[in-house]
């Protein structure tokens, strides 16, 4: 049987003190959390498009990497069929068992919607029986919807009716293909759909649309009996002027203001931040979190920032974890690093860094004086005046005579640097 990444063993966990470089040092599937081992607890989903599609393209020069397997020769499904089991060795090998993808990433572009479907379909089924063999299922299922040229004014918010219907007969393909995969979740991306300038545009129909093309995914996820999480994603950073949907705040108030946010989740964005998460995790609207989101969309040219991960995860363990989501491994190597060597590693690192940042968040959950002092700091609404305010007992004239009983107060210090201090201190205690 053909060998994909030949150079590349299972990897398995070393320990932090190991000097393989294809070691986990962090990450132990089976190291229980909080209840539950870290494999369940992260939930790691490899990309598709970032580990088996990206080819190191940029806006100033050719693509550096070879993803076509050997197949270069043999047209755009066979390097379809390359990719896929070279994805099943790669999953395999890093021992992650989910993986997301996009419908035109899995089987090209035809000459007519219907070839496009008949490919779809072909592959669909070399998929199913791959992932019985290898015990693998998809996390998120999604249609691309930016890159071909008819995309170019967007999807469902196209100037054109006739883009908004093959947009729609495209999604409703990649809603069935999640069906038939059992995928866990399907999401609707932002792609490309916002205003390119002011001058031509309809706003309200465009954005009426969108939701229109939402309501037609929920209504046919009823139809065909598909019960997995669906959500929204904002448009990639720079991918569009206008988006309508730039980040996971927008999404949310999106998804509330046309009555969708019972039937559809948020997946964050690259720029999702963590006053984003904590706010989709109190409104358990939270779908996927991808790994480049505190980890940083430039993996390669850069540290991580641990202390920024450790919040995250702290965020998520304290609220019970993912529903049905996870983290996608969008993680892809450097331009100049172009070796499945090198993309193997970068995923690595990526999951080391989560792994790192769930045992460092539950150390700060454990340890207590962050949230103790949160809650010291508020103390003053657990009774009297403060206690009246949250009950909704006081009014106007109420706070107005207590003020001036008690005079003018002083605002308390924050003590921010007194928390950084606590949080480094448990941040850098050996693991």
């Amino acid at each position: 049987m053909k060998e994909y990444y030949p150079g590349i063993p299972v990897l398995s966990y070393e320990g932090s003190y190991a000097t393989n470089p294809f070691a986990f040092k962090f990450y132990q599937a089976e190291r229980v959390i909080a209840g539950k081992p870290m494999r369940e607890q992260l939930r790691f989903a490899l990309s598709f498009e970032k580990a088996l599609c990206a080819e190191g393209l940029d806006l100033f020069g050719q693509p550096t990497a070879d993803r076509s397997f050997g197949a270069a020769q043999g047209g755009a499904m066979q390097i379809a069929r390359e990719r896929l089991l070279a994805m099943m060795e790669l999953l395999h090998k890093l021992g992650v068992h989910w993986f997301t993808l996009r419908d035109r990433d899995l089987a090209p572009e035809g000459e007519s919607l219907r070839e496009s479907n008949a490919r779809l379909d072909e592959m669909t089924e070399q998929l199913l029986y791959l992932q019985q063999v290898y015990s693998v299922r998809p996390l998120q299922v999604s249609a691309e919807l930016s890159a071909h040229p008819r995309y170019m004014n967007g999807a469902a918010t196209s100037n054109s009716a006739e883009i908004f219907a093959f947009a729609a007969a495209q999604t409703k393909k990649a809603l069935e293909l999640a069906f038939r995969l059992d995928s866990a979740g399907f999401c609707v991306v932002g792609g490309r759909e916002g205003r390119a300038h002011l001058l031509s545009v309809n706003e309200a129909l465009e954005q009426a649309n969108l939701a229109r093309l939402l309501h037609l995914v929920a209504e046919h996820a009823a139809v065909i009996g598909y019960k997995g999480e669906m959500s929204i994603r904002p448009s990639a950073p720079g991918l569009v002027r206008g988006a309508y949907w730039p980040d996971a705040e927008r999404c949310r108030a999106f998804l509330h203001h046309y009555d969708l946010h019972t039937a559809f989740r948020v997946t964050m964005g690259e720029n999702g931040t963590f006053s984003d998460l904590r706010t989709l995790i109190q409104e358990k609207s939270l779908a996927c979190i991808p790994s480049v989101c505190f980890y940083g969309a430039g993996q390669a040219y850069g540290e991580p920032s641990t202390a920024a991960i450790a919040l995250a995860l702290r965020e998520l363990l304290r609220n019970g974890g993912f529903a049905q989501g996870g983290f996608i491994l969008e993680t892809a190597s450097a331009r100049n690093s172009n070796t499945l060597e090198d993309l193997c590693m970068a995923i690595l690192l990526a999951m080391d860094a989560y792994a790192l940042g769930l045992i460092l968040g539950q150390r700060t959950l454990l340890d207590g004086r962050i949230d103790q002092f949160a809650r010291e700091r508020y103390a003053s609404f657990a009774y009297g005046v403060g206690k009246a305010i949250t009950e909704g007992s006081a009014n106007m004239d109420d706070l107005e005579t207590h003020a001036l009983q008690r005079g003018a107060p002083l605002a308390a210090s924050s003590r921010q640097e007194y928390l950084e201090a606590v949080l480094h201190a448990l941040l850098f205690r050996g693991n």
